[in-house]
């Protein structure tokens, strides 16, 4: 067998036994992974707007409270306790008006960036199954709906 051969079948083995190459690796702390995925799949196609929504929660909610975590070792649990902190203690501004957590909102986008950052992992074979699958989330709310006054007609 050849030198390049050989690199090739290396190669197709890798990919058939879930190993990453390149900075990606399934033993790398989760908020690198948050970071990796945010830079290169979710960012470039963000509105500017959307991309500082997510800058906030990946940067100041979730890396600083899970981030450390090896991506293979994260589990569901961890998560769970994640979000439970975050409603109790979470809020970084204002707390003085609205008191230390976050709205129900919050945690729920936390959790789905998480859960798409996690389910890219699964399928780049980082991980073998999504820990966010299956957390217990703040209920959401539904607004009631408003209805404008009636006003009546006065053509006749």
């Amino acid at each position: 067998m050849t030198k390049t051969v050989c690199q090739e079948k290396l190669e197709e083995l890798k990919v058939r036994c879930g190993v990453v190459t390149g900075r990606a690796k399934p033993d790398m702390p989760f908020g690198d992974w948050m970071d990796l995925w945010y830079q290169t799949w979710s960012k470039p196609g963000l509105r500017i707007t959307t991309q500082q929504c997510y800058e906030d929660r990946i940067y100041n909610h979730i890396i600083p409270h899970v981030g450390v975590i090896p991506l293979n070792k994260l589990t569901q649990s961890d998560l769970q306790q994640f979000y439970a902190e975050l409603k109790r203690n979470g809020r970084r501004i204002r707390r003085d008006l609205y008191g230390p957590g976050p709205s129900d909102r919050m945690v729920r986008s936390c959790h789905t960036t998480c859960r798409i950052a996690l389910e890219k992992a699964k399928t780049e074979g980082l991980i073998r199954v999504n820990p966010a699958i299956g957390c217990k989330l703040p209920p959401k709310k539904a607004r009631e709906m408003q209805c404008p006054p009636m006003r009546r007609c006065s053509t006749f």
